[in-house]
């Protein structure tokens, strides 16, 4: 994967914000997303179950990042499936920031972080 791995998939929550092309509603739709990457250069973001690869598409649908589930071909036999999420190379900056996001609301829900600390490290 180019800039971003994912082993578990925490819950990302992110405001939904409205794009100027769709004053009517607030969320990308998936119809919108396949739309807006049919003639993109898509890269991997995060390679995961097939059901955190859904919620992910879904938490980036809702903040304005179009994104699309891709299944992973595999050549080994018993091979589990792998499923993607793609998105442009020029959202992968906002992807790893809203990945990054889940992933501090996680730790800081689980109490991993001190009292008073900004970051977990």
């Amino acid at each position: 994967m180019p800039w971003a791995a994912v082993l578990t998939v925490p819950p990302i929550c992110c405001g939904s914000t409205s794009s100027p092309k769709r004053a009517t509603s607030s969320l990308m739709t998936p119809d919108e997303a396949q739309r807006i990457l049919a003639d993109s250069e898509l890269v991997p973001c995060a390679e995961v179950s097939l059901t955190d690869a859904r919620r992910l598409v879904e938490a980036f649908l809702g903040a304005d990042v179009p994104a699309l589930v891709h299944r992973e071909a595999c050549a080994k036999v018993g091979c589990t499936p792998k499923f993607q999420v793609l998105v442009r190379p020029e959202d992968g900056p906002r992807s790893a920031a809203l990945l990054q996001q889940g992933w501090l609301e996680t730790v800081r829900r689980e109490g991993l972080v001190p009292e008073g600390a900004t970051s977990p490290f």
